[in-house]
């Protein structure tokens, strides 16, 4: 089954990136999707998917690689979404959700959200 799954914290008794393949095989025990993750120091963030909708590997970095995003799903009325970004600092991929998503949120923060329509 897809989905996102993270972790921030210590884990004991094991290393932060087995834990995180624990997590992931718990969504995907015979791993037939695509499996993508980041881990650093107490962080780590993974993403199951079947890879029909933001098949580019995640995370995506924002240009100066402060911000990042995991995203899974599809976004609808993108040209919307689009028209809200002014910013040409990090101009998005027209053909990724994931970077449409983190340039809009970087362009006008949280309220990204309520501009959002997606399954």
């Amino acid at each position: 089954m897809p989905g996102l799954v993270g972790y921030y914290g210590q884990v004991y008794g094991r290393d932060i990136s087995s834990h995180l393949e624990k997590m992931m095989t718990a969504l995907d025990p015979e791993p037939v999707f695509q499996r993508d993750s980041y881990t650093e120091a107490n962080l780590a963030l993974g993403r199951v998917t079947l890879g029909i909708f933001n098949a580019r590997p995640q995370p995506v970095w924002n240009f100066d690689r402060t911000r990042c995003i995991f995203f899974e799903g599809e976004l609808f009325e993108k040209d919307e979404l689009i028209k809200l970004i002014k910013s040409s600092n990090f101009p998005p991929d027209l053909n990724d959700d994931a970077g449409l998503l983190l340039s809009l949120y970087e362009e006008i923060g949280l309220e990204c959200a309520v501009h959002l329509n997606g399954g």
